[in-house]
Order: structure tokens, then C-alpha cells, then sequence
């Protein structure tokens, strides 16, 4: 099954670059009704930093 992970990055809320990845999920979705689609706002909800000892904690006991 296809499947879109929309990615919006800018801090501007009214940016071309949301604009037209909005265009073309809206575009995207309405060729594929089977399609799932998740949306991330990374701007809005940042993905947290992983420092040096990140992955490895989450590895060791």
C-alpha cells in the first residue's frame, strides 16, 4: 500500500515551500483514496536531539 509522510520544516507559517507540499499531498491523496498519509510539522513539534549517549543508552542495561 503507498504511503506519504508530508514533511512541513519552515518556520513560516504561510511559506511557498508549505504551500506547494500541501498542493501536492492534497493531489497526491486524491489519486491514491487507498494511500495513507501521515503529516509531521517539524517546525511546529521539533524531533529532540539525540546526543552521544542517546542511542546507546537506549541499547544498554
Amino acid at each position: 500500500m503507498p504511503h506519504l509522510l508530508h514533511l512541513d520544516t519552515s518556520a513560516r507559517r504561510t511559506s511557498h515551500s508549505r504551500a506547494l507540499s500541501a498542493a501536492f499531498a492534497d493531489a497526491w491523496r486524491a489519486a491514491r483514496p487507498d494511500a495513507t498519509y501521515t503529516y509531521r510539522d517539524l517546525a511546529a513539534s521539533p524531533v529532540p536531539v539525540i546526543g552521544r549517549r542517546g542511542p546507546r543508552s537506549a541499547t544498554t542495561r
